[in-house]
């Protein structure tokens, strides 16, 4: 059976319409964090970002570094064996 991609775009600070796949949504300290992949890249960094509001469709940068890596932690235990994660280059 084929999975369903979810795509969203993207607009960057300056502007730029970038697609990504939502790969999860991971809960942390009572907030939710959107984990996407940029759409037509090979070898690439997933991008973590908060959810703003309910209706999953506002999404903002999370600044803390600390909470970056423990949801990035969370997603990568949770896929450990289905994803094979490069450890030198994940986080964007």
């Amino acid at each position: 059976m084929k999975e369903n991609k979810v795509i969203i775009s993207l607009t960057s600070e300056n502007g730029e319409e970038k697609d990504f796949e939502l790969l999860d949504i991971v809960s942390y300290n009572n907030n939710a964090y959107a984990v996407f992949y940029p759409m037509g890249e090979v070898e690439s960094e997933v991008v973590i970002l908060r959810i703003q509001d309910s209706d999953k469709s506002n999404y903002i940068a999370e600044t803390d570094e600390e909470i970056i890596k423990k949801v990035y932690k969370q997603f990568k235990e949770k896929y450990r064996g289905k994803i094979i994660f490069d450890d030198k280059k994940d986080i964007q």
